[in-house]
């Protein structure tokens, strides 16, 4: 879906939520943690990796990833960069870095296209807190 939109200029960019990140960060060569590249494996995503990596070198600079992302720990949310990964928790939300980041992308965009929750919205831990955009 990704390669369509981009490629038909149907948007100028994209703003990676969910399990779609995992698969572009593991694309780009990001270590994620291992329960997280083992949710990958079980969904059977793994065959996307290549693909997202095609589209990277394609689109890059308008594949927006996220800058940080939340976790659990004892019931108690978390937050990591992008850039202190690895991790041995599951990456479960984007954290509120990338949510202000998004944010102010979607604050500037005429058309918006989504597909799917960003994090595990049915726990309070993951619900997004998406930030007030006064």
């Amino acid at each position: 879906m990704m390669d369509s939109i981009l490629k038909k200029k149907i948007a100028d960019s994209v703003l990676a939520t969910g399990l779609v990140t995992h698969v572009i960060l593991l694309a780009k060569g990001i270590l994620l943690g291992k329960p997280s590249v083992d949710l990958i494996k079980k969904k059977n995503l793994e065959g996307y990796i290549d693909q997202s990596r095609t589209l990277l070198k394609t689109y890059g600079p308008k594949i927006r990833v996220p800058l940080d992302f939340a976790y659990v720990v004892d019931e108690e949310r978390k937050e990591v960069m992008v850039c202190n990964l690895p991790i041995d928790q599951s990456l479960l939300d984007l954290g509120q870095k990338t949510m202000e980041f998004y944010a102010s992308i979607i604050k500037e965009v005429k058309t918006l296209f989504f597909n799917g929750p960003a994090g595990i919205f049915e726990k309070k831990e993951t619900g997004n807190r998406v930030p007030n955009p006064s």
